[in-house]
C-alpha cells in the first residue's frame, strides 16, 4: 500500500501522539489556558464519571452514535 504524499508531508508528524503525550498536552492546557481534559476511563467513581458525561452532554451536546 502506498502513502499519500503532499506538500505538507515534511511538516506533518508521522507517528500518532501517544497517550502519555496527550496527557502532557492536557496538563499544559489546564495550567496555561484553563480547559479540563479528563479521560473517562481514568475516573474510577461511577457517580463522578456519569456527572462528567452529563455535564459534557449539556455543554457540548451528545457524542455521535451515543444516546443521551
Amino acid at each position: 500500500m502506498s502513502h499519500i504524499r503532499s506538500c505538507l508531508a515534511r511538516i506533518v508528524v508521522e507517528n500518532p501522539t501517544t497517550r502519555a503525550e496527550l496527557m502532557e498536552l492536557a496538563r499544559d492546557a489546564w495550567r496555561t489556558h484553563g480547559p479540563v481534559v479528563i479521560w473517562l476511563d481514568t475516573v474510577n467513581d461511577a457517580i463522578v464519571r456519569q456527572a462528567l458525561i452529563n455535564e459534557a452532554n449539556r455543554q457540548y451536546g451528545c457524542r455521535p452514535k451515543r444516546r443521551c
